[in-house]
């Protein structure tokens, strides 16, 4: 989280420097073709290798706390997070449950790191608390990059608990519950796992009696308790509350068509990973090798990729140098096999000339950087968009990333994993969401292999389904002909006697 807000530091400064550029060289511009840079282009410079510098940082912890979070579920305890607003005693409650003795203060932000703690209710219910970060009302906490892991700690759990703080006055409240709900909701929590629960009732005892007629809780058809973390009322009730409701929950499941989009993806990784498994070897040896491979790959399939890759490694080279030299009719007649070769020879003949000019033909140092950077780089290239980028990195250097092709896209989009109009990187991150890193790779194949066998784009095969179960796609394709078979019966005219 300290990384994260020196990063969000640096990145404020950005604007500002160019700000202030603007209004000290107002009236002092260079003339066209001028020599030399502003001064602050320098500041800038410095501040990008900050950045860098720190959101390398920020991935290699991101992916080791997330690989802890995916360990934790495994260990089968049903897991119940404490979440709200700031200042609500989540902390206070954390420690009262589970007679730990976490810092606790009323300023925001003092929980900024998601802490566990295993309790036992009773003889067949023992359960994991995590308390996490507040909320902070009017901002949503997907904002701040480095609370990622605390929303992920927040949707995978089995229940949460939205605390309010009832020394708050009653409109405060009131708006608080609503946004608290909707906030969850659009996180990914369903309702029927969430329990509305009001602390300190030492404060105002006749307030914590009316409360509930006054917020009319009974219609939100939530369960909900008022308590106090401070002399331990209705402590013991909240705990009952949790088992009946875990009970509950294993004993009616919700339909699987009704999950949340992140149970969805979540469901969805667990059994392609499972039922489509992959046998991945190694194909390129260098990165150059890599990003050629992935320019072939671009709306073509597998065998014709390596086919044309082949033909290009044999007549030419794969080699920035040979291809910058080589005649364009002969790199079109090489990698014919893939389609769209003039196109592709044009890219394939851009990007070797700027990787020699710009990286002396070696484009290691550039895949070594932060991910980020190296990504950015790599999509300055003619023909590389992020899907090339990822595609390039995942295989030449390892990176943790899940490339979101038009078959990982049609999937997520079919299961309603991500909106209709969601963009590459909304699904990338959804996807990346649900599974653990060490096996983006695996995630990325699997869903590439379901997308050609199973689910295709024409004539997808429902009969063998394994996401039939979980699919809105195939819910609304068997309405569809339900209605138009009733329509056409409706149609044939009635016999008369």
């Amino acid at each position: 989280s300290k990384l994260q807000i020196q990063a969000a530091r640096l990145e404020k400064q950005a604007p500002f420097y160019k700000l202030q550029a603007s209004v000290n060289y107002q009236y002092d511009r260079p003339f066209f073709r001028a020599g030399g840079e502003y001064g602050f282009h320098a500041k800038m410079r410095e501040l990008t290798r900050s950045q860098a510098k720190i959101n390398e940082e920020i991935d290699k912890l991101m992916e080791e706390k997330s690989q802890r979070i995916w360990q934790r579920k495994k260990l089968g305890f049903p897991v119940i997070c404490i979440a709200g607003y700031y200042n609500a005693g989540k902390t206070y409650l954390f420690n009262r449950i589970t007679g730990d003795s976490k810092a606790v203060s009323d300023r925001p932000f003092t929980t900024l790191s998601s802490k566990y703690q295993k309790r036992y209710i009773d003889w067949e219910t023992t359960v994991l608390f995590i308390d996490t970060i507040g909320f902070v009302l009017d901002l949503d906490p997907r904002l701040i990059e480095s609370f990622k892991l605390n929303l992920l700690d927040i949707r995978s759990s089995d229940l949460v608990i939205l605390l309010l703080d009832l020394s708050d006055p009653m409109l405060n409240l009131d708006m608080k519950l609503n946004e608290g709900i909707w906030l969850l909701r659009d996180i990914g929590v369903s309702r029927d796992r969430i329990i509305v629960v009001i602390n300190k009732s030492d404060l105002d005892p006749e307030k914590a009696a009316n409360v509930g007629e006054k917020l009319e809780l009974d219609s939100y058809l939530l369960p909900w308790i008022v308590v106090s973390a401070e002399d331990k009322t209705n402590v013991p009730e909240l705990l009952d509350l949790i088992a009946k409701r875990l009970k509950h929950i294993k004993d009616n499941p919700p339909e699987p068509v009704l999950l949340s989009p992140f149970r969805r993806a979540e469901t969805t990784v667990n059994r392609i990973l499972a039922e489509y498994p992959v046998q991945y070897e190694k194909r390129y040896h260098n990165p150059f090798h890599s990003l050629v491979g992935t320019i072939l790959s671009q709306n073509t399939s597998g065998s014709n990729r390596e086919s044309a890759f082949n033909s290009l490694d044999r007549e030419v080279g794969i080699n920035p140098y040979y291809i910058d030299e080589a005649p364009e009719s002969k790199i079109k007649d090489a990698i014919r096999s893939a389609g769209m070769y003039n196109q592709r020879t044009k890219v394939l003949k851009r990007v070797s000339r700027i990787i020699i000019e710009k990286y002396d033909g070696n484009l290691k140092p550039l895949f070594d950087l932060p991910f980020n950077e190296a990504r950015d780089r790599l999509m300055e290239l003619p023909g590389v968009g992020p899907k090339t980028a990822d595609v390039a990195l995942m295989f030449a250097a390892d990176r943790k990333v899940i490339p979101v092709d038009r078959h990982i896209e049609r999937i997520s989009k079919r299961l309603e994993i991500v909106p209709q109009n969601a963009n590459y990187e909304v699904i990338r991150s959804a996807l990346q969401d649900a599974a653990t890193p060490n096996r983006f790779l695996e995630v990325h194949l699997s869903l590439i292999k379901f997308g050609r066998e199973t689910c295709a784009a024409r004539n997808p095969n429902h009969e063998e389904c394994l996401m039939n179960d979980i699919c809105p796609f195939y819910e609304k394709l068997l309405m569809t002909q339900k209605r138009l078979n009733k329509e056409k019966a409706d149609a044939k005219p009635h016999s008369s006697n």
